[in-house]
């Protein structure tokens, strides 16, 4: 399951965010993988807010001084990313 891959990240070291996207999604699913991967869950009506969330936990990761650290996105099918500034 989703959680129990969280949980598996979590053990690695790394934390794992979720981000709910529209209103087609289980936010129930999204907070426990969010607390199993000891990370944050956010709420965005629609795609346009991705920045903002993204560059929060952007600069949580810079602000805890991790200097290996990266961010992997993952976009559901059909969804592309147009520009990154």
């Amino acid at each position: 399951s989703l959680v129990t891959m969280a949980e598996a990240i979590r053990e690695t070291g790394a934390t794992m965010t979720s981000i709910g996207v529209g209103l087609r999604y289980d936010g129930d699913l999204m907070r426990a993988i969010a607390d199993a991967g000891v990370g944050s869950y956010y709420f965005v009506s629609d795609s346009s807010a991705l920045d903002d969330v993204l560059g929060h936990e952007i600069a949580t990761l810079q602000n805890a001084l991790l200097p290996n650290a990266r961010v992997q996105v993952q976009l559901p099918a059909g969804w592309s990313v147009a520009a990154v500034d």
